[in-house]
């Protein structure tokens, strides 16, 4: 009797737990002009805390872009990191997405698309 109460009362107590989901803040495909040639996802952390994130740019398949970034470790306090891809398809729309294991409350971001001179196309923001 002892050992299935002891049963239970854990089975409620996992139960109640508060599980832990992913967040995604992601862009819908973007196209800018047929001069775009590179792009670069920017997230923001608002917070107190650092936030630990996941920054892909991909292409309008889903296939990410290797990209160099600086979102490799948690982002510290009102602090931002980038990920670029250097080299994306001219005539294709490209996407960013921000992953995080808990809330995504505090961070913003947004996906800017340049053309070869390093001029800014076209940006729109993570939702």
């Amino acid at each position: 009797m002892k050992i299935l109460f002891s049963a239970t009362a854990v089975a409620c107590l996992l139960g109640l737990a508060p599980l832990s989901h992913a967040t995604t803040l992601a862009t819908a495909p973007t196209f800018a002009a047929p001069s775009q040639r590179s792009a670069h996802c920017s997230i923001g952390n608002t917070g107190t805390k650092p936030i630990s994130v996941t920054v892909k740019v991909f292409d309008e398949a889903g296939n990410a872009f290797a990209a160099p970034s600086t979102c490799n470790e948690p982002i510290p306090p009102q602090s931002i990191c980038t990920v670029f891809a250097n080299t994306i398809p001219s005539l294709s729309a490209v996407a960013c997405s921000a992953t995080t294991a808990g809330s995504a409350d505090k961070l913003r971001g947004s996906l800017t698309i340049l053309d070869d001179r390093e001029l800014p196309l076209r940006s729109v923001q993570l939702r």
